[in-house]
């Protein structure tokens, strides 16, 4: 089954929330050096992580992992509030 990766990025502590079938089956959270090791925990069959930052150090690592990965900024968000 799909799974589906949110992320809630910080420098000190990064939130994980794993969705299958439109249902939450993992929440927690970790360092942001270990959040590729929990998703391959959590989300072995993740076919997509979305994250809301604005830097690209996080996505460049997480394709690095050879995880599809996408990202939320606030400008983008923002803009389509309007």
């Amino acid at each position: 089954m799909d799974q589906y990766v949110g992320l809630d990025v910080s420098l000190k502590q990064t939130w994980i929330s794993v969705r299958q079938n439109r249902k939450r089956i993992w929440r927690g959270k970790c360092y942001p050096r270990v959040v590729a090791e929990a998703i391959r925990q959590h989300a072995p069959n993740a076919v997509l992580v979305v994250f809301e930052t604005l830097s690209t150090w996080f996505h460049h690592e997480l394709t690095a992992c050879q995880r599809c990965a996408s990202t939320h900024g606030m400008r983008r968000r923002r803009s389509t509030r309007r």
